[in-house]
């Protein structure tokens, strides 16, 4: 951002875990967030949530949650 002209004035790593209670509430927190309508209009609904359940399949833990541990940028600059 700096070499386009924005001067930063914070730039940090947020740490978000995502816990579902389940692999159905996990399903439809994902396919509820805006980029996969995209890829449900390209690939179909049943697809997508084909694909989804196997991704989720190894962040399920022992008592059945679902647990991502995201970590996100967060940088704030003005022009």
């Amino acid at each position: 951002m700096g070499e386009v002209g924005f001067k930063i004035l914070s730039n940090q790593d947020v740490i978000s875990v995502w816990d579902y209670a389940n692999i159905e509430t996990a399903l439809k927190g994902l396919m509820s967030a805006g980029p996969v309508s995209r890829a449900i209009e390209h690939c179909g609904f049943q697809k997508v949530h084909e694909t989804l359940l196997q991704a989720v399949q190894p962040f399920v833990q022992a008592n059945g949650h679902i647990v991502y541990h995201n970590k996100f940028r967060i940088v704030i600059a003005e022009k």
